[in-house]
Order: C-alpha cells, then sequence, then structure tokens
C-alpha cells in the first residue's frame, strides 16, 4: 500500500550506512501542498500524532514532506527525488540546520521488505465526499492479520510522483494486491485485525493547489548514508 510505505519511509531516520559529506546544493519548486495528521493509538488511547506536509511539484519526478515537531523544538522536511535516486532529509533547530541524505532504492527496498507480508486489496463500492473531493473506499487484508480502510479520490492528480514510484519500486509486484490508481485521502490501519486496539490513522485536512514554496538544501552540513 503505497501510504503505507510512504509512511515507513518518511519515519526512517537511522539506517546504519556509511556516511560522507553532500557538498553540493539543491533547490525544488513545489505548487501544491497537502496537509496531513497521522495518529497512532495503543489500546484505543492516542499515543502519539504527527502533522504532515506534503509537496507536489508542477512538473518533475520528487515530492517533498515537512513534518513538525513540536516536542522536540524541530522540524524536519523531505525531499523524495526520483531522478537522483535520493532522500534528503532537512532539520531544523534553533542551534543548528544539519541534514542527511539517503540512496532511495535501499530506503524503498526496506519499505518494500516491512510490506512483503502479501495480501488482498478490495474496492467496497462505497463513496463519500472529503474536502469536497469524490472518494472510493477500499479495504485491505493482510496474511498475517492486518487491516485497512482506505479513502482515495481520482479528483486530486498527483501521479507523476506515484509513477515515478512504481517504476523504481521493482519489488512492488511481490505485494500480490492491485494498487488502485489516485490520491489517499484517509487510512485506518489495524495491525492485528480491525478488532484489535491498536490503529495508525492518517487524514487529509487541508490541500491547496496553489500554493508556491521552495526548499533549498543552502546552509545546512548534510551527511549521505550509503
Amino acid at each position: 500500500m503505497k501510504s503505507l510505505i510512504l509512511s515507513i519511509v518518511i519515519s526512517t531516520s537511522i539506517l546504519g550506512f556509511h556516511s560522507s559529506v553532500v557538498g553540493q546544493t539543491s533547490e525544488f519548486d513545489f505548487q501544491h501542498q497537502v496537509k496531513m495528521d497521522m495518529g497512532v493509538y495503543k489500546k484505543d488511547e492516542l499515543k502519539n500524532s504527527m502533522d504532515y506536509t506534503f509537496l507536489f511539484p508542477k512538473t518533475g519526478n520528487y515530492f517533498g514532506v515537512e513534518m513538525e515537531m513540536a516536542e522536540a523544538g524541530m522540524n524536519t522536511k523531505s525531499i523524495f527525488d526520483y531522478d537522483a535516486m535520493t532522500m534528503t532529509t532537512l532539520m531544523d533547530h534553533p542551534s543548528m540546520k544539519m541534514g542527511s541524505q539517503y540512496d532511495l532504492s535501499k530506503v524503498m527496498e526496506m519499505a518494500t521488505s516491512a510490506e512483503s507480508d502479501g495480501g488482498e486489496m478490495k474496492k467496497t463500492g462505497k463513496t463519500k465526499s472529503i474536502l469536497g473531493y469524490t472518494c472510493q473506499e477500499y479495504v485491505m487484508t493482510t496474511e498475517d492479520g492486518g487491516y485497512a480502510e482506505v479513502w482515495i479520490t481520482n479528483d486530486l492528480d498527483f501521479e507523476n510522483v506515484y509513477q515515478a514510484f512504481a517504476a523504481m519500486n521493482k519489488k512492488q509486484k511481490q505485494l500480490n494486491m492491485d494498487m488502485p490508481n489516485g490520491f489517499f485521502m484517509e487510512l485506518t490501519s489495524w495491525p492485528d485485525g480491525k478488532d484489535g486496539k491498536d490503529k495508525i490513522t492518517m487524514n487529509v485536512k487541508e490541500v491547496n493547489l496553489n500554493q508556491p514554496t521552495s526548499i533549498s538544501t543552502n546552509g545546512y552540513s548534510i551527511m549521505k548514508l550509503n
């Protein structure tokens, strides 16, 4: 599931690779913003929540993710560049600006491995409107008992990102399920089945289709992890 794989990739911070210093400055321009929150529940109690902003370009095989970490007093920005095959994470802290860069193919290989249990995804036929976008419901079951409900819209066209993702991630076919087209607006996942008390939620809260912004690596000390 694309959304679950993305959440795994975004949460990856320490991979134990060899490091070197990145000297080249890069700048990425974005046109669209999608704001989302994620909640982690343990025994039906919210234990952790995070706010994300997904950034999409008008054209180009890359996208960005901004994450607020209020408790740590730090914000992070990640750029997934499919042409360069890199994931660059920038961290803003009051006392420093630092970052790390990963080989995207290795990161996605780890994410795919975590999703390799196999399973089935079905369209239920249910529809609803989320923020004015018509969404279709899909349910997913995995061989290890996991269950998820996903609401996907075809009214938002960020397919250049997902097409690049699918082309790069050759192991995606090992999931043995048909991935629906479109952009997910809501997701609820129960790792132990729908009757379980642990779950993860991801919900889109705001969509801005004309919100130009950019991310530059200038001024950051970036370590390349191979």
